[in-house]
């Protein structure tokens, strides 16, 4: 059964949301779970229960990622972990190794088995995520590879987990998903007293409690790089019926608003969205790369922005985790305005970097709503007067907060 139809039938995104992220698969590069989360339109406790379903294997929901236990990773050599795309996240109760991977092949057990020297219980999570974790995990260690990670070949005769559907296919399944659910596999339907996540067990150090799971970030591994559940305040999340909001501005121009005009009209912003749209028109203005970002649950999410070779859907897959140093973290943690790259900063800055098309210098500052940061914006690059450029932004910040503080009220 495919992964559209489990999602649809157990209603945890709306078919347009399928069908939007369907037509832009090819173009973005991205699986279908991953491409949906990264939009907003799918928790990613959801995209984990489905793969689950799919495959019928545990599925790793985000409490298992947050309270992994990172020395396990150890066990694995860095080669086999990016060539199967698998880390260990924990121990069952019987002390198997719980390895994460995004393709549970049957044969995916073996290779890893072999790898770590003892038995392991494979579970599966949505591909960008898991992605990004094997990335912190063992590229953002320091020193070369080890010897034995070097050479490493790994033909597990790969297919395609999130497939690809032509412009006949959609219209097929455009077809189907207007019927309502209850035309598919009766796995799909299954209660959540039948999920497969049962058979996950307890994992060693980890908190499995059902009730409290959004950690506090700080609770995070040191690896942690959380997808979003929701949009943060104040914003209005991006909910499964309406579309994603536009994450792109005008590109740079050095003809933007002043900022004298800008601070005032965000003095005069009616909506959060009215205050965002002056703050990054003038940002458009001003700064020839700039991207807004959203603080959800311990990472910074890409919201919208402008520069170089950004889309919107480059921007909305930008996620940055605030438990590795960048200059977003710095802006975060700080909560002011950051304008120097931390010396600490690694693989996670150098990905941000160039994302942003490499700009020569960066800033950040933060944006506080109701005593907490709830985004943070990340310019590169002044495109007129530099010397003044930090002293704007942190005023079009504050500004920005502000607006955003009152704009709910009225």
């Amino acid at each position: 059964m495919q992964i559209g139809q489990i999602l649809v039938e157990r209603r945890w995104v709306e078919p347009d949301a399928l069908l939007r992220a369907l037509a832009d698969q090819v173009e973005v590069g991205m699986r279908i779970c991953s491409l949906l989360i990264a939009r907003g339109e799918l928790d990613p406790d959801n995209a984990a229960r489905a793969l689950a379903t799919q495959h019928n294997v545990p599925g790793v929901l985000q409490k298992h990622l947050e309270n992994r236990e990172p020395g396990l990773v150890g066990l694995l050599p860095a080669a086999i972990a990016r060539a199967c795309v698998a880390l260990p996240i924990g121990r069952t109760r019987n002390q198997e190794l719980i390895v994460c991977v995004r393709d549970p092949r049957p044969e995916l057990r073996g290779v890893l088995s072999s790898a770590v020297g003892g038995p392991v219980m494979i579970a599966v999570a949505p591909a960008r995520q898991l992605e990004q974790l094997i990335a912190l995990a063992y590229d953002g260690a320091p020193g070369p590879p080890a010897a034995d990670d070097e050479g490493v070949d790994v033909d597990l005769s790969t297919r395609q987990i999130a497939t690809v559907l032509d412009d006949a296919e959609i219209a097929r399944y455009a077809r189907d998903l207007q019927r309502g659910p209850g035309a598919g596999d009766a796995a799909a339907r299954r209660s959540a007293s039948d999920d497969p996540l049962d058979g996950l067990g307890t994992m060693t150090l980890v908190g499995l409690d059902d009730v409290r799971v959004a950690k506090d970030p700080t609770q995070s591994g040191q690896f942690a790089a959380v997808m979003p559940r929701t949009t943060t305040m104040p914003l209005p999340p991006r909910t499964m019926t309406t579309p994603a909001r536009d994450a792109s501005t005008p590109p740079f121009s050095a003809h933007g608003p002043t900022l004298d005009a800008t601070l005032a009209a965000m003095d005069h912003a009616s909506t959060p969205d009215d205050a965002i749209d002056d703050a990054m028109r003038y940002l458009a203005g001003r700064f020839r790369h700039a991207v807004l970002f959203t603080i959800n649950e311990g990472a910074a999410l890409g919201d919208r922005g402008h520069g170089g070779a950004l889309t919107p859907e480059i921007i909305q897959a930008i996620t940055v985790p605030l438990s590795a140093p960048s200059i977003v973290q710095a802006a975060h943690r700080t909560r002011r305005l950051a304008t120097v790259v931390p010396r600490d900063a690694g693989a996670i800055q150098d990905r941000l970097a160039r994302a942003l098309g490499h700009p020569q210098g960066f800033a950040a500052v933060p944006i506080e709503v109701d005593t907490r940061v709830a985004y943070v914006i990340v310019v590169g690059d002044a495109g007129r007067d530099p010397d003044s450029a930090p002293d704007d932004l942190e005023q079009v910040g504050g500004a920005l907060a502000a607006a955003l503080a009152r704009a709910p009220a009225r």
